[in-house]
């Protein structure tokens, strides 16, 4: 049909079989060919070069080539049920293979008007053996990232093997794009060293996280359909179905074609039925049993589709041409001589839980990939396990002394031996008493040298809570954590306390058992949506345990609109709070009076960097943005318990400091305070945007002391700093204004 109708071939692909997720890939593609408008060029060359395939073809006999392409399955995963099986891989290169050569279980049901066009598309997908440095593999690989919340582009730079030897697959927990279960590419239209596909895991095969359905066995067949230069039947759009925007009676889909001979004009299946009758364009039934179509019936592909697919691996577009080539089927490991062996192991575990109580028993889970024969596994849990080490699968450890615990795992078969070691693996918690105060005053935290040990769950790459010097409502130091630097909504920041006896703390109505701490926070955005609701999704909510974390009770949560303590105030830059935005928060624990085992956790969530410019409806217009983040929120002055914080440890001698002249408006200017004794102290300078301009530290006497401010004013422009001097002693702070 290239001579009567419009093959557009630059705007759409993908798909999802599924009423709950749908295509992102006219998105992707589109996105592409903005970004890098040379690729249009290879799209059109891509075109012209099928056009002649498929004419030349027509002239001459040819004798039937199965092509085989090597593949290998990224599966991207943060020790979720997104880290699927082998056999989960192996079900969706089966339900490739099948699809491709007609031999899917369901191809029965194709109705006659079309039986005599099932193709057999003489391609197959084969996992690869040797990896592009030419190690044994099994064709899988298995990368920890919490960007598998948030899949999309951003997890193919550090995956990928040569696009030009393999067709690489990624398998996420969820894609970036809200509502897509995976996309592809046409040939060539990728950005650099991003040939493939990437697919939701729920949509990835017929077992385990995928279903067996129709739309979840289809999708795989149908992306690589795109990744061979297949259009879906209406044409290269992503918007099937009977719209007419143009009133001239006809709709639009049928004005488009997919550039196969033998798929009927149509204007494609909506909302996954089944139209087995529909005649949408030019009175000819629709194919819709078609796979690059968007039925739940997909059962099929075209001779015309075969031809089709055989032109993109034979052009040099996205290097398509190059994968099936002989050389490279002996490099990547499938050449149906090649006689692969055994790989040696890879290692890898996970555990029920990284943090516990002493003499909480941990279950460790290996997960080692890239072979299915490990003769032997030899673990090493450290001093203070029983056992400390283990020749058992998956063993069971007792963890009895309070501390950090690299755990190292060798695994071993005729091939050879590897091992892995996960440094502070295993965190079991230090054990205090309340009444309990924390003002995060070692530089060591969460690691406290004088005082006991808390914990951070590990977040892989994504920032967490971290302790910083930059500001305290009282002391040298804080915790803080920011949403503007945050990929995924569904990672959780956790800051969790030593395991407190609360045996002697008792709770009544008039005195509640509580928390206090000192939190600043401000907005980064002002814009809200949903009747005041902020952009912003920041979040922070107290939890309690009694059982070391095995359930916990929520006691308290604030969102981004509660959290703020600085009014109307908005600032842009990173937050530094002024002595004036700190606020006491309070939180009821009185359930957990007289329990001798008592867990503390901060839980943040918020997100702030997306992958790519959205538009938000908010309440003065709209507005566009790749990030939604909050400013830093920062936590302060523990206190838990009873009361009686102020004889417990941390207790810093205050002193006054004096700037003159203040505000400072020349080129001089000095410090002035009083100690009590003989003190190393320290001075840092902070500007508003969090970075220290200043840092010194000098010996002081007893009395009064001064200090020379030149050399700070004649290096920084006017504005507002905080000055702190302090030591293990003492501990002041002031803002000052310099106004050159």
């Amino acid at each position: 049909m290239f001579s009567r109708y419009i093959f557009l071939v630059l705007l759409g692909l993908g798909l999802s079989f599924s009423q709950e997720k749908i295509c992102g890939s006219t998105e992707a593609i589109n996105k592409s060919l903005e970004n890098f408008p040379e690729k249009k060029q290879v799209l059109e060359n891509l075109n012209a070069f099928t056009k002649e395939f498929i004419e030349q073809k027509k002239l001459c006999r040819q004798s039937d080539t199965t092509y085989i392409i090597p593949t290998v399955v990224h599966i991207i995963h943060n020790y979720g049920p997104e880290r699927i099986s082998k056999n989960q891989v192996m079900s969706c290169v089966q339900s490739m293979n099948d699809d491709f050569s007609a031999l899917n279980n369901d191809i029965v049901g194709v109705i006659d008007d079309f039986s005599d066009i099932i193709s057999d598309m003489g391609i197959e997908f084969r996992l690869a053996k040797l990896d592009p440095e030419g190690n044994c593999t099994d064709g899988i690989t298995y990368h920890q990232s919490i960007l598998t919340y948030e899949g999309g582009e951003n997890v193919k730079d550090e995956t990928y093997w040569n696009n030009d030897m393999y067709m690489n697959i990624w398998v996420v927990a969820d894609l970036a794009s809200e509502g897509t279960a995976a996309y592809a590419y046409y040939p060539g239209s990728a950005p650099d060293n991003h040939e493939g596909i990437i697919c939701d895991d729920d949509y990835f095969g017929t077992i385990g996280t995928a279903s067996n359905s129709n739309w979840s066995r289809h999708t795989m067949p149908h992306e690589v359909g795109h990744f061979l230069n297949l259009a879906h039947p209406w044409g290269s759009s992503n918007s099937p179905g009977d719209a007419d925007e143009d009133e001239d009676g006809t709709p639009d889909n049928c004005l488009i074609d997919d550039g196969v001979e033998d798929t009927p004009l149509t204007f494609g299946v909506e909302n996954s039925n089944c139209p087995l009758t529909q005649s949408s364009c030019n009175d000819t039934l629709d194919n819709v049993q078609n796979i690059m179509d968007y039925s739940n019936c997909a059962l099929m592909f075209t001779n015309g589709q075969k031809d089709r697919a055989h032109a993109a691996l034979n052009s040099n577009a996205g290097g398509r041409n190059l994968l099936w080539q002989e050389d490279n089927l002996w490099n990547t490991g499938v050449h149906n001589e090649y006689n692969a062996s055994p790989c040696i192991p890879t290692p890898d575990f996970n555990s029920n839980t990284r943090s516990a109580c002493s003499n909480v028993t941990i279950l460790f889970e290996e997960m080692c990939y890239n072979t299915d024969n490990i003769d032997s596994f030899y673990w090493e849990f450290g001093n203070g396990a029983n056992p400390s080490q283990s020749f058992d699968v998956n063993p069971i450890v007792t963890y009895n002394i309070p501390g950090s615990y690299d755990v190292k795992l060798v695994v071993t078969n005729e091939s050879g031996s590897s091992e892995l070691i996960k440094e502070n693996y295993i965190t079991i918690l230090d054990n205090d008493e309340a009444p309990f105060l924390e003002q995060f005053e070692d530089a060591n935290f969460p690691n406290n040298i004088n005082s006991s040990n808390w914990y951070i769950k590990p977040t892989g790459t994504e920032p967490s809570w971290k302790r910083t010097g930059y500001a305290s409502s009282d002391g040298v130091g804080s915790v803080r954590i920011g949403s503007q630097y945050l990929t995924a909504n569904d990672v959780i920041h956790e800051l969790i306390s030593p395991e407190l006896d609360f045996s002697s703390q008792t709770t009544s109505t008039d005195e509640p058992l509580s928390l206090y701490f000192d939190l600043a926070y401000t907005k980064r955005l002002p814009y809200t949506i949903d009747d005041g609701v902020s952009i912003i999704n920041d979040a922070l909510s107290i939890y309690v345990s009694k059982n070391c974390g095995e359930t916990w009770i929520k006691r308290a949560e604030w969102n981004t609109n509660e959290l703020n303590t600085t009014g109307n105030n908005i600032t842009f830059n990173p937050y530094v709070p002024l002595s004036s935005d700190w606020e006491e928060r309070s939180v009821n624990i009185q359930t957990a009076a007289g329990e001798p085992s008592v867990i503390i956790k901060f839980e943040f969530t918020g997100k702030g960097l997306l992958q790519e410019e959205e538009a938000f409806n908010v309440d003065n217009g709209t507005i566009i943005t790749d990030n939604i983040g909050g400013n830093w929120l920062y936590i302060d002055n523990l206190r838990i318990g009873n009361g009686n914080w102020e004889n417990i440890n941390n207790s810093l001698e205050k002193i006054n400091l004096n700037v003159l002249p203040h505000p400072i408006s020349k080129n001089n200017g000095f410090l002035r305070f009083n100690l009590t004794e003989n003190n190393l102290m320290k001075i840092s300078i902070i500007d508003l945007r969090g970075k220290i301009v200043l840092e010194d530290e000098k010996l002081f006497f007893k009395g009064n002391n001064s200090y020379s401010l030149n050399n700070f004013i004649s290096q920084n422009n006017s504005g507002l700093y905080i000055i702190k001097v302090f030591s293990s002693n003492f501990i002041g702070t002031k803002t000052i204004i310099v106004n050159k």
